[in-house]
């Protein structure tokens, strides 16, 4: 109810997946034209590939439903995406507009994570946690995800900025209060979870460039 009516009505579709909520979500998310998917299996991850694949317009626009993001915000990141020529925008919450807006616990976290996630990938990127982004629906042919839970989030943009094919930008948006509580109960121990599977991805990505690079040669030596 804080969220939905604050939705551009240049937004054709709305979905919300649901994944076995004890609370009014779904028949909130219907008094506003949304489309519900029930989803038993829980993950994080899980739920935005279900929601892709569900998804039918041309570029996809994700969202936290604790009212943190600023959905006011599609339309210029779409410019935003169009000016940089890239396929994939992320919101960037980074300078706080609001000190008070996340817990200190939360930002040592986010910005720790940031900086591991720029390091292990060479990638300038200020926020890798953010739960706003959008990009061209063409993009996620192009991108290997494998994580179905929280590390998702980090997963799509690590992915986004390592392709050419897809190019990474970040749109700042600063960040509201939080409508309701997290669901994260033991945060620390998830950011170790983030790093660990950060580090596998950075594996992962430098052998399937090996491959490729392999595939490549061999062919060429099979031209020649």
């Amino acid at each position: 109810q804080k969220v939905l009516p604050r939705v551009p009505k240049e937004v054709d579709e709305i979905i919300i997946v649901d994944g076995c909520s004890e609370d009014s979500t779904s028949a909130v998310a219907k008094q506003y034209g949304a489309k519900v998917i029930k989803e038993k299996r829980r993950g994080y991850g899980r739920a935005y590939k279900i929601g892709f694949a569900k998804a039918s317009g041309d570029i996809i626009v994700t969202a936290d439903g604790d009212g943190t993001y600023p959905v006011e915000a599609i339309a210029p990141m779409i410019d935003y995406m169009e000016k940089r020529k890239v396929k994939f925008v992320s919101a960037a919450r980074f300078p706080l507009p609001d000190p008070e807006s996340m817990t200190q616990r939360n930002f040592v976290g986010n910005i720790g994570l940031a900086t591991i996630t720029s390091l292990l990938f060479s990638q300038k990127i200020s926020d890798s946690s953010s739960g706003m982004w959008l990009f061209d629906r063409s993009a996620l042919g192009q991108m290997v995800l494998k994580n179905n839970k929280w590390c998702f989030s980090n997963e799509i943009k690590v992915e986004a900025a390592s392709n050419p094919k897809v190019g990474f930008a970040e749109y700042w948006i600063g960040l509201a209060p939080r409508f309701g509580q997290t669901k994260i109960n033991a945060p620390v121990v998830l950011g170790i979870k983030v790093v660990l599977f950060l580090i596998w991805k950075r594996i992962f990505l430098l052998f399937r460039r090996g491959n490729k690079t392999t595939r490549k040669t061999r062919a060429h030596n099979l031209k020649n």
